[in-house]
């Protein structure tokens, strides 16, 4: 049997640390409630000394449990953990996300790029560490005569009467890998469709946090839409990362939308599908060729952190009566997610010891009604007449990592 001697917690404060915690007898749903991740140092009938283990083990199970944790190890059957060798090191290393002006940035325009610049950043520390975004769809960046380029980024500034650009720094947890992704990297048959698994093999080291980039949107690889089968190879669902209706809501917010894609497509393909509302159809982003259109878009590549472990922490935005803006107390640092995941580039100020973050990227369209089913012909983009653009509810979420010993 299983008793407790100890345990190890990473609270849902940001910026938190890991700290040894006293949680025997806390009732276990309350303990999932407060934690990030929990490690346990167990008492076992079959070790000398105790066993290390990882807590989410029970999540499945015993989310909702209303036993304490002493109550529920003395239930638990023999052979149930899986052991860990040894402790983690507990040194969380998070992301940080700024505004580029207020990072001390300037933007410069070349031809159809975006051009940043900050005297005190050395260029290719910024590629190791960095990604930026621009309205808050991640843009691809490269070196060009040692200047930091976001390629195409003045044609996504175009596409909206805001230019925002915003940095997600990793630095703190090391330089980052990318790999664009091709047609080889795809596992996809001529029966896919979104609602099926797609399996993308990458060619980065094994074994550590991996994120996917999707048209933009920042992806980790610990939920049930994108996520880590072993060897490389992930698997992703359109689906559940709302695939259609990113499609529909980006079509008039990004450059690298539904009709980019369109004269990359076979034109036969295309005028089978095409009508006269061009409204997008439904069945052309379900055929094969569009999806690995999709998944090939400049804006999509493979994204890699050298740390094992990475944790989400999440925090609710309380909306306020003002139209653009909202206050919090201590100096935002994280990343600030809208409507379907998408990044708020923000800037903020300081004023009577709050800070007020103000962005033009707060609102999502409302439409009437929005059903992803194959069965239907079109997408409808319809919107309510009387209230078509609603704020978006927001969150502040941080990535987090640590690493086990090797």
């Amino acid at each position: 049997m299983y008793t407790y001697y100890q345990a190890y917690g990473l609270s849902r404060e940001f910026g938190s640390q890991f700290q040894t915690i006293d949680i025997a007898d806390e009732l276990v749903g309350k303990i999932f409630n407060n934690y990030v991740q929990v490690y346990l140092s167990l008492n076992y009938t079959y070790s000398k000394g105790q066993v290390l283990v990882d807590f989410s083990q029970l999540k499945k199970q015993y989310r909702y449990s209303t036993q304490t944790l002493n109550q529920l190890l003395a239930t638990i059957p023999d052979g149930y953990f899986n052991i860990l060798p040894e402790l983690p090191y507990f040194k969380v290393r998070y992301t940080q996300y700024m505004d580029s002006s207020l990072a001390g940035y300037t933007i410069a325009k070349s031809g159809n790029d975006l051009i940043i610049s900050n005297p005190n950043i050395d260029t290719q520390d910024f590629l190791d560490f960095c990604i930026t975004t621009v309205d808050g769809y991640v843009m691809p960046v490269s070196l060009n005569n040692n200047q930091i380029t976001i390629n195409n980024g003045l044609l996504q500034a175009a596409v909206n009467e805001y230019t925002k650009v915003g940095i997600v720094s990793f630095q703190d947890a090391g330089q980052i890998l990318i790999e664009n992704i091709s047609l080889s990297n795809i596992n996809l048959s001529q029966n896919r469709s979104p609602d099926d698994l797609l399996y993308i093999q990458t060619q980065l080291p094994i074994g550590y946090a991996t994120f996917l980039v999707l048209n933009g949107y920042l992806i980790a690889s610990t939920t049930d839409a994108f996520y880590c089968i072993g060897n490389g190879l992930y698997a992703l669902s359109l689906r559940k990362l709302g695939y259609h209706y990113k499609l529909l809501d980006s079509r008039d917010k990004q450059y690298y939308n539904y009709d980019y894609i369109l004269p990359f497509l076979p034109q036969d393909l295309v005028n089978l599908y095409s009508n006269s509302n061009n409204l997008i159809s439904n069945k052309l982003i379900s055929t094969p060729e569009f999806i690995s259109a999709y998944l090939t878009l400049p804006n999509t590549f493979l994204l890699q952190v050298p740390m094992t472990n990475v944790i989400i922490q999440t925090k609710n935005i309380i909306n306020t009566e003002l139209v653009n803006s909202f206050v919090v107390q201590n100096q935002p640092k994280e990343l600030l997610i809208g409507s379907q995941g998408k990044i708020v580039d923000y800037f903020y100020t300081y004023r009577k010891g709050k800070y007020v973050i103000t962005s033009p990227g707060m609102f999502s369209n409302n439409y009437i009604e929005f059903k992803n089913s194959p069965n239907n012909e079109y997408l409808s983009n319809q919107r309510v007449p009387n209230n078509p653009i609603i704020k978006s509810s927001l969150y502040f979420k941080s990535y987090g990592f640590y690493n086990f010993p090797e």
